[in-house]
């Protein structure tokens, strides 16, 4: 049986060219094609073009199903190899996001892991929310005039959590690579607040 290549081969690349003018999908999605505002959020890194483009290879070599380096289970032999397959320097900037856990690594993975898995990703992010919701409405005090209909929602929503947590678990076997990938990406749509992500990932984007 032939070997399945992966759709954005970061070895493919031209030399001079960013990973998304080589292939255009990627340049439809902002997380993977543009610098965020480090300034806004009182950072001073100054990450370049190239930067990016060593990122996002770097994404798609540790997660993508069809990566040479996706059958290694072992996380830090995984990193490793796909660091040093595109000359990743310990002394670059790159380097440092990677290895140090940054946000936006955080989001890059993110982006890149929705859309390679995307109708599996939407279920578990829903999931995800409704959960978040349902166990904010448990948490929630119950007020001196709360009316029946508010109490009978708050006791069904506490009767549906250990499913919801059952089927979220389920999926997440299927979907994250490893439990540090599923970290990573637990933390990056999840952080300020679950809701602001729903936002952010309701955003159009264009498919490929």
């Amino acid at each position: 049986m032939a070997e399945i290549k992966m759709k954005f081969d970061p070895f493919e690349v031209p030399m001079g060219m960013t990973i998304w003018e080589h292939y255009k999908p990627l340049s439809r999605r902002t997380h993977l094609s543009s610098m965020p505002n480090f300034q806004k959020v009182g950072e001073t890194l100054k990450p370049t073009k190239k930067d990016l483009s060593l990122l996002v290879g770097f994404v798609i070599l540790l997660v993508d199903p069809h990566s040479p380096y996706y059958d290694e289970r072992d996380f830090e032999e995984r990193e490793r190899g796909c660091l040093d397959a595109l000359h990743i320097k310990p002394e670059s900037l790159v380097w440092e996001v990677i290895t140090g856990n940054h946000w936006w690594f955080g989001e890059v993975l993110t982006a890149y892991f929705k859309m390679i898995n995307n109708a599996k990703f939407e279920t578990w992010f829903a999931l995800k929310m409704h959960a978040h919701f349902q166990k904010a409405l448990v948490r929630a005090p119950a007020k001196p005039d709360e009316k029946d209909e508010m109490t009978k929602l708050r006791q069904t929503a506490a009767t549906q959590l250990v499913k919801l947590d059952e089927d979220i678990d389920k999926i997440e076997r299927g979907l994250f690579p490893d439990a540090f990938v599923k970290e990573i990406i637990n933390d990056t749509v999840t952080q300020d607040s679950i809701v602001g992500w729903a936002e952010h990932f309701a955003l159009a984007e264009s498919e490929f």
